[in-house]
């Protein structure tokens, strides 16, 4: 009797082994609890957000400003030289943002800048006309035309401005003191016109 109950138990105990292995071997790595991760140790900094190269430009150009032309504004009369017979002194000034430091000046016969007479400080790869007082830029023409210095020592010559006729002329900024490489919008142009004379012809 003894030895029938001995069977059993250890029958019984193989049996229970085989269960549990089985069960065991039919866990699956979904079933498997995992702790969640710590949201503290896994969360970074946002990234920064930089703005695109044409959007930077824009805010710059846009800083920079259209400068607007003062004097000589709108149909103003210029003395007739009675040297030459041509232009007197021409002073064209303008006002610009403070960070303006260099210009490009056309003085053209149109109001469409189609037929230009002298273009001051235009193409990249030319100087820029920076003006003697920034605070207060101006750009002064000899009487009769002629040669141009600006505060860097850039020059010019520019052709003679007829007398009995009407210019029109207009301004951009081309240079920052930030040393960005923009340039404004033209200005509204201005313009004058030149009395008609003749030379004073010495009669001795």
């Amino acid at each position: 009797m003894k030895r029938c109950i001995s069977f059993l138990l250890a029958l019984l105990a193989i049996v229970g082994l085989l269960l549990l292995v089985a069960c065991v071997s039919k866990t699956t790595p979904s079933e498997v609890a995992s702790e969640p991760s710590n949201p503290a140790e896994v969360t970074s900094a946002p990234p920064t957000e930089e703005k695109p190269p044409e959007e930077v430009k824009a805010e710059q150009e846009k800083l920079a400003g259209s400068p607007s032309t003062t004097a000589p504004k709108s149909e103003v009369i210029i003395e007739c030289d009675p040297v030459s017979g041509r232009a007197g002194q021409i002073i064209l000034t303008w006002k610009s943002s403070p960070i303006s430091t260099g210009y490009q000046i056309q003085i053209a016969l149109d109001e469409e800048f189609a037929a230009i007479v002298t273009d001051i400080g235009g193409g990249w790869d030319g100087a820029f006309y920076y003006p003697p007082a920034p605070e207060s830029p101006a750009l002064v023409i000899p009487a009769g035309g002629g040669r141009l210095v600006d505060a860097r020592g850039n020059t010019w010559t520019v052709p003679a401005i007829s007398a009995g006729k009407t210019y029109y002329w207009r301004v951009k900024v081309r240079d920052v003191a930030t040393g960005d490489a923009l340039q404004s919008p033209w200005s509204s142009p201005g313009s004058f016109t030149v009395k008609p004379c003749s030379p004073v012809v010495d009669g001795n």
